[in-house]
């Protein structure tokens, strides 16, 4: 029965990338939030899809206020649904992603629109520095931000070693960091089988970043992930 739901799911996910090309002449020519809410439009059905055909639940807890400004969003990575549903909840904003992701046959035409901003792993200094920059000019435009400090996926119930880069970010901005704590691979996992369960998203409360010393921001986040992991679960 897995077989046949992730299927249909796939599926379904096809028919939406393929709807998405369709439009991407046009989209070229629409603000940046107008074309985000076309585009994530999209991970609207994926996540209806995940619902009644897969049977995954997908549920906010914790700080609920996220809509009301900018912030920087850091999140632990397991899979792709964090992407796609991080991406859909807290538009508008920019994901800090790798180059690699936009050459993805047409899911990288519409990543590509969606304006994020992305590094190349190989180039570590000049990637330092774009997401810096990059990241204070999308912060200024009114866009939060979505930062992933393992900069890979991790195993289910594993928090990896965090970079700083991104909550520097926040620092220069004097942006709030709201972390984010899931179990998507639990549902997602690499193997690409869905698996019927709940996705749970734990928010935290922001914080703040004026005048705190970088270093021991990302400390404090990797150590609230890692303490807050087991609120993924229900049990």
């Amino acid at each position: 029965m897995v077989y046949l739901r992730s299927g249909i799911f796939y599926f379904f996910l096809i028919i939406g990338l393929g709807l998405i090309f369709i439009g991407i002449p046009f989209l070229y020519f629409t603000p940046l939030i107008t074309r985000q809410k076309i585009i994530l439009s999209w991970v609207w059905l994926v996540r209806i899809t995940l619902k009644y055909i897969c049977n995954v639940e997908i549920e906010f807890k914790g700080f609920k206020d996220y809509l009301n400004g900018k912030f920087l969003f850091v999140s632990n990575h397991q899979s792709t649904l964090e992407t796609l549903v991080l991406h859909h909840e807290f538009q508008p904003m920019s994901a800090i992603t790798k180059k690699e992701n936009l050459s993805v046959p047409v899911f990288g035409l519409g990543f590509r629109l969606l304006e994020p901003i992305y590094i190349e792993r190989d180039m570590k200094l000049s990637s330092t520095k774009k997401i810096i920059r990059e990241g204070i000019k999308k912060i200024e435009a009114g866009l939060s931000v979505l930062y992933f400090p393992e900069g890979t996926r991790m195993p289910v119930g594993e928090i990896g070693r965090f970079s700083r880069t991104g909550i520097e970010v926040a620092a220069k901005t004097e942006t709030s960091i709201i972390p984010i704590v899931h179990n998507s691979a639990e549902c997602w996992p690499p193997s690409y089988l869905i698996q019927p369960g709940k996705v749970i998203f734990y928010l935290g409360d922001p914080v703040e970043t004026s005048g705190k010393n970088i270093r021991q921001l990302t400390t404090d986040l990797q150590s609230w992930m890692i303490e807050n992991y087991h609120l993924t679960s229900e049990s």
